[in-house]
């Protein structure tokens, strides 16, 4: 089971990788739980403050859901299938896009999801389309319709992700879980619901060390210009 995601550390960087292969890295019980597991870890290891997430092989980074495995849970009728597979799935999804360190997909194949983040990030027109019609897209498409931040060269995608990860790790870690928090749970509320979150997020900063070593180097550097 502990070979489901492989996991290694890069200075202040996890990697983690999705490692069925030969299922096109598809998300069985075991990985999901193992992943979770390992998040766990990651969270409470301060030495690493930001996790890279990729497939293992050339083909897929994740082809969704372990269909084999769900067909079982089905067989078992709805209430199993919704208890073992999509509480699990939703659990999963929903404590990296909450996680307080950042999380960057190395997307490096075919990648499947569902049917709630594509409409938020691409608009509910372009959703639709891809979600009624089961139509592929290419990563080109991708970056267009804002999935994805960047597309390179296969041979260039850690790299590209390490050096996102180390332009994030340079600024304070505190700093970095407070912008996580107020972007995840101000996305999906009003303005005004949006804006207390972000007031509340500033107070837990401010009061920190950080915060004050870092405008205390502000102005040392502005009264040396």
């Amino acid at each position: 089971m502990s070979d489901l995601v492989l996991s290694e550390t890069r200075g202040a960087v996890a990697l983690l990788t999705f490692n069925r292969p030969n299922k096109l890295n598809a998300l069985s019980y075991a990985l999901v739980d193992r992943l979770m597991a390992i998040l766990d870890r990651i969270e409470d290891d301060a030495d690493i403050r930001a996790v890279i997430l990729t497939g293992a092989g050339d083909r897929a980074f994740s082809a969704g859901a372990d269909i084999a495995e769900f067909s079982e849970s089905v067989k078992c009728g709805p209430d199993a299938a919704v208890k073992a597979f999509v509480r699990r799935g939703q659990a999963m999804t929903a404590r990296m896009e909450a996680f307080p360190k950042p999380i960057i997909a190395a997307v490096n194949g075919i990648a499947f999801g569902g049917t709630q983040r594509l409409p938020r990030l691409a608009g509910r027109k372009r959703a639709l389309e891809y979600l009624l019609t089961g139509d592929s897209f290419s990563p080109q498409r991708a970056h267009e319709i804002g999935l994805v931040n960047q597309v390179v060269p296969h041979g260039q995608l850690l790299d590209a992700a390490f050096a996102l990860a180390g332009r994030i790790t340079r600024h304070s870690h505190l700093a970095v879980a407070r912008v996580i928090t107020a972007a995840t749970r101000g996305l999906n509320v009003s303005i005004s619901e949006g804006l207390a979150i972000e007031s509340e997020q500033f107070a837990r900063m401010a009061a920190t060390r950080d915060t004050r070593e870092a405008l205390d180097a502000w102005l040392a550097v502005r009264a040396s210009r």
